[in-house]
């Protein structure tokens, strides 16, 4: 499974995260203070979130412009992970712009934008369909699967401002079970007590 395809589908999927992606988002090193893996959840409390994943992600992109990154404020970020036979990503970006000013996003918008960029990439669109995340928070599943044969599922939701996106990607179908389970275990710091 070739990386750039996976860095492809999930920049392009996110459609308002795509929108304030800035064009100096820099590629850097798992932060420690805000990143850690707890037994075999990696725990990111800039995120708010952990995952049953128990290694540091393989590559770490911060959509921080300088101006935001001066005012302190975190706009989001881009975890992935590669591995043998599945790769996982996940964004978080809340409700601003690149440079850290308010700005709104919504469901719709969200969805609107990652089934846009499917398309235009030549992505077929197996399945779409409205989830409850934690049972309160809406979303939307897209299962596609890319020119080069490569299978996703992509969980997109939004929690109170924040969006974010949870996705895996597998070449052989008898990984799908391995890639839902890791998509599963994703869970919200303040929903884990």
């Amino acid at each position: 499974m070739k990386v750039i395809r996976v860095l492809l589908f999930t920049f392009i999927s996110f459609g308002l995260l795509v929108t304030f992606l800035p064009a100096q988002a820099t590629v850097s090193e798992t932060r420690q203070s805000a990143t850690l893996i707890d037994g075999k959840r990696f725990i990111s409390t800039e995120g708010g979130f952990s995952i049953e994943i128990a290694v540091a992600p393989t590559e770490t992109t911060d959509f921080g412009t300088e101006t935001s990154k001066k005012k302190g404020v975190d706009i989001g970020k881009h975890y992935l992970w590669k591995f043998e036979k599945t790769t996982y990503t996940i964004m978080y970006s809340p409700s601003l712009d690149s440079n850290g000013d308010p700005a709104t996003q919504t469901l719709e918008e969200v969805s609107s934008g990652t089934r846009k960029g499917l398309l235009r990439s030549g992505a077929k669109l197996l399945s779409e369909r409205s989830i409850l995340f934690l049972n309160k928070y809406p979303g939307i599943e897209f299962r596609y699967i890319t020119v080069g044969g490569d299978k996703f599922v992509n969980r997109s939701f939004l929690v109170d401002s924040t969006g974010y996106q949870v996705e895996g990607a597998f070449s052989d179908l008898k990984d799908e079970k391995e890639v839902l389970a890791t998509l599963d275990s994703f869970k919200l710091l303040n929903d884990e007590k």
